[in-house]
């Protein structure tokens, strides 16, 4: 018994693993550094923004590099997981879509920059749901900013190996 007792404390003391990102932010028109870094986070420091479009349920899961600036992904149930959009952002204003087209198996590549990434889902076999995005290559994300009354853009460059977590 004292084993068992002591197998379970183990178990549920282990440390939360944290995935990190590294990144480089820009301003588009100058070409100037904003902010750069690795930031590591669990699921727990997830920003999520549920709503419904069209009566389907889409949650909005955010990770903050800093400053504000955020990327992360619309997540829907599906049938089949096809393609998916990446998004970054600093504001609820802010406009962002890169949009992944499924390439083979679990890659899918990047329709603007042809850059690739790998993913991993859940809830087979009735939906399908993105939950991991793995980045093969240093990617490019953009947005377009609102927040000072201007179309302001930036680009969040994610480095290769990675990871956006989900679940």
């Amino acid at each position: 018994m004292k084993l068992v007792t002591a197998m379970i404390f183990t178990i549920f003391s282990l440390p939360v693993l944290a995935e990190k990102i590294t990144y480089e932010i820009y301003e588009a028109a100058t070409g100037q550094l904003v902010a750069s870094g690795v930031k590591e986070y669990t699921t727990k420091d997830l920003i999520l923004n549920p709503y419904e479009n069209n009566g389907k349920h889409v949650v909005e899961k955010l990770i903050d590099l800093e400053q504000g600036y955020k990327i992360g992904a619309r997540l829907f149930q599906e049938s089949k997981l096809t393609g998916f959009g990446l998004i970054a952002k600093k504001t609820p204003k802010d406009f962002s879509w890169e949009w992944y087209d499924l390439n083979s198996g679990s890659t899918f590549k990047k329709r603007q920059g042809g850059t690739y990434v790998k993913v991993k889902t859940s809830g087979l076999p009735i939906i399908e749901m993105l939950e991991e995005v793995v980045f093969v290559d240093d990617t490019k994300l953009r947005f377009f900013s609102k927040e000072s009354g201007k179309n302001d853009s930036y680009e969040i460059f994610i480095k290769k190996g990675s990871v956006l977590k989900f679940n």
